[in-house]
């Protein structure tokens, strides 16, 4: 379900793990979410990623589900929303609550840099509708492609890390049966 992850409008890449969520209520009255919560993480009009439902987890579900999204540069903020299919069997998706994320709590620091986040989600009338649990890593992808080389050197990336460009190689190790 998840969009594609390298919107060509888009110079950062979001790796996002949607971790759980807690206390999710659906309705007017408020009635727990019973199975098949899902999370869309949106970070502009054509960037977007969704989790599987989760089967079992009812109002406090779990993911550790890895989302990458796209980042526009305009983007002052991303959307986590909370859906669940509709109760008692149903297929059809409802909205469950959902917390705007300005981009400045996981701008900061170095990209790569690990943000642990926690926020409370609200429903469509703004009441207070659960947490839900997640991390950011801010990935920016400058170029790469094959390398002419061969050997170790036929996948290399270029990414910004820090204010400079860092040139990672994979790397075989002894257990694949060759020295580095």
């Amino acid at each position: 379900m998840a969009a594609s992850p390298t919107p060509s409008s888009s110079s950062t890449l979001l790796e996002i793990i949607i971790i759980s969520a807690e206390d999710l209520r659906v309705g007017r009255h408020s009635r727990p979410v019973e199975k098949d919560a899902f999370v869309t993480v949106r970070t502009g009009p054509h960037d977007a990623a969704a989790t599987a439902p989760d089967r079992d987890g009812g109002s406090c579900p779990t993911w550790n589900e890895r989302l990458l999204v796209g980042l526009p540069s305009s983007a002052r903020s991303i959307r986590v929303e909370v859906g669940c299919r509709k109760q008692h069997g149903g297929t059809v998706p409802v909205p469950v609550a959902a917390a705007a994320v300005p981009v400045a709590e996981f701008s900061h620091g170095p990209a790569g840099y690990l943000h642990l986040l926690s926020y409370r989600l609200r429903d469509g009338e703004g009441r207070r509708n659960g947490i839900v649990n997640f991390s950011v890593r801010r990935v920016v992808k400058r170029g790469g492609g094959g390398g002419g080389g061969g050997g170790n050197h036929d996948h290399h990336h270029h990414y910004e890390e820090a204010g400079h460009v860092v040139m990672g190689y994979p790397v075989v190790g002894s257990c694949g049966g060759r020295g580095i």
